[in-house]
């Protein structure tokens, strides 16, 4: 009795001294998870994030066991690639209590349910697609809401309420906050590519959070290239390797890097527009392509000429039907630094050259335009163009609303 009661407090202690090592190494937030008990080892999940407070940490994807082993060694390294792509955040943000038991299983007190409990119809819309509308119909007003059953919702939708939803004013149809499981009901079988610049890359991380349900690499903000680069990669990893698992589960992907942006001459339309043939052909039945650009191509003729830049991206839509077209973002000139603001001024008319040349002819398209000039926290964009990830996965909502219908 006393010697088991002895073992029990050494484990004890060993168990605070691994929270102080971990406290001295990093500041971050702390979430806390089981894995698994067999009955020479205890593993406890530890899962290292950023918030508000701290961002850009330099390696947020580190994911560690801590071994409390039958002679009561610590034994600290990282993760295999297995365990971390299992480790969830349902928790980003979010502290969970602590309680250790009998049996040394940790247990989480968290009222949310990672499972929506709606029973929906969900169905893709063929191409044209829903276009939601554009201009004064698509301007929001960024809101957060509190849900009085927090377990008809999953994860996505939660935070989706806690950090912020922009509904706009006149939809052609009404919107839809979708969860983790509508999401992959409707494009279940398909494939979406996703190309263009970096506010691509950002609306595709929102979408693949949406899909994974939960926030890659701990919600790390993008604040630049070679962080994007990274975060884009992982999730290309990530979804490929659960459509591996799972046949039903969609195909989305983040194509053609650096040839669609539209600063490698004129002849990126072309270029482009071969590179997206190439990679979804024979697939056109099943793909769903996205692309934006625009930024680049006004930077490359000097900032200056916006009849020209929104020509090329006309010629390249004729190029590459069916697509569906995403705006470029708003800038907010007093967030962007000052060595590039004066350039920045015009990027803001390129969209509103094109959306008249383009909406006649019923071209698909989403406005994240209206969206994020509606993002004026200070939260929203770190650079003035660049958004931050919720923010993102808004984006995201507003692709699945254009392609996809919730029935009731």
């Amino acid at each position: 009795m006393s010697s088991a009661l002895s073992k029990t407090t050494a484990i004890g202690c060993l168990f605070l001294l691994a929270l102080l090592v971990f406290d001295n190494i990093s500041r971050s937030p702390w979430t806390w998870q089981p894995i698994e008990e067999s009955q020479k080892d205890i593993h406890i999940h530890i899962v290292m994030q950023s918030d508000a407070q701290n961002r850009g940490a330099p390696d947020l994807d580190d994911t560690y066991h801590v071994h409390l082993n039958q002679s009561h060694a610590i034994d600290f390294h990282p993760m295999d690639d297995a365990k971390r792509n299992q480790s969830h955040a349902l928790v980003a943000n979010q502290t969970h209590a602590l309680a250790l038991n009998q049996s040394h299983e940790i247990a989480t007190s968290d009222s949310v349910r990672n499972n929506g409990t709606k029973s929906l119809t969900v169905k893709f819309i063929p191409y044209p697609h829903n276009t939601l509308g554009s201009g004064a119909d698509m301007e929001c007003q960024w809101e957060t809401k509190s849900v009085s059953d927090p377990s008809a919702y999953d994860f996505i939708q939660l935070e989706a309420f806690r950090e912020g939803i922009c509904m706009p004013n006149r939809p052609s149809s009404a919107i839809h906050i979708f969860s983790s499981s509508e999401a992959k009901k409707c494009l279940s079988f398909r494939r979406v590519v996703i190309t263009g610049d970096s506010y691509m890359k950002q609306l595709f991380v929102g979408l693949a959070d949406i899909l994974l349900g939960k926030k890659i690499q701990n919600d790390v903000q993008m604040t630049n290239s070679t962080i994007r680069v990274k975060v884009v990669e992982i999730a290309n990893y990530l979804l490929a390797e659960r459509h591996k698992k799972d046949e039903s589960f969609p195909i989305a992907e983040y194509i053609c890097d650096n040839i669609c942006y539209g600063k490698n001459g004129a002849s990126w339309k072309k270029q482009c527009a071969n590179c997206i043939h190439l990679q979804t052909q024979g697939e056109e039945n099943t793909t769903v392509t996205v692309a934006g650009a625009g930024v680049h191509i006004l930077a490359r003729l000097g900032n200056k000429d916006i009849q020209t830049a929104a020509r090329e991206l006309d010629q390249f839509l004729n190029m590459t039907k069916p697509i569906l077209f995403v705006s470029p973002p708003h800038y907010r000139l007093e967030q962007v630094p000052e060595p590039y603001r004066e350039k920045t001024s015009t990027r803001n008319t390129v969209w509103e050259t094109l959306l008249p040349i383009i909406a006649p002819r019923k071209q698909p398209y989403v406005d994240m335009f209206q969206l994020t000039r509606s993002c004026y926290m200070e939260n929203c964009s770190y650079d003035g163009g660049h958004r931050s990830r919720y923010v993102n996965r808004w984006k995201a909502q507003l692709l699945l609303n254009t392609l996809c219908e919730v029935v009731e």
